[in-house]
């Protein structure tokens, strides 16, 4: 089969298929990146008004800090699952990383009614 449907092997590695002319794969996994970065901004952004509210921002701290490793080091395997899928015409939802997503910033939500509430 041709390295077009992902079916050969380079060494011990397949090779990832791209069939996709609008490259999808590449659009999500370039939004996955910016959420990241966006979070690890958001964290040092908190991390210069820390000296302002209680010590559970720094909860919040590591919260974006966590969220953001689990993107980075998620990233290909999430990238390659697509890829396939498209190949395949059969694409997974990825329900591991959304459902990571909305409950981390489900309780950093909380930490920020909270620091609004009772901070000030």
């Amino acid at each position: 089969m041709s390295p077009r449907n992902g079916n050969r092997r380079n060494g011990n590695q397949r090779t990832i298929p791209v069939t996709d002319a609008g490259l999808q794969p590449e659009r999500t996994s370039l939004a996955w990146a910016r959420t990241s970065l966006a979070m690890l901004v958001c964290s040092a952004t908190l991390l210069r008004w820390a000296w302002h509210y209680p010590a559970v921002v720094f909860v919040a701290v590591a919260i974006l800090a966590v969220l953001a490793a689990f993107i980075v080091f998620t990233q290909r395997a999430r990238y390659s699952r697509e890829a396939h899928g498209i190949a395949r015409e059969r694409v997974e939802p990825n329900i591991e990383s959304v459902l990571a997503m909305t409950l981390g910033l489900a309780v950093l939500g909380g930490i920020g009614l909270y620091l609004v509430s009772v901070a000030f």
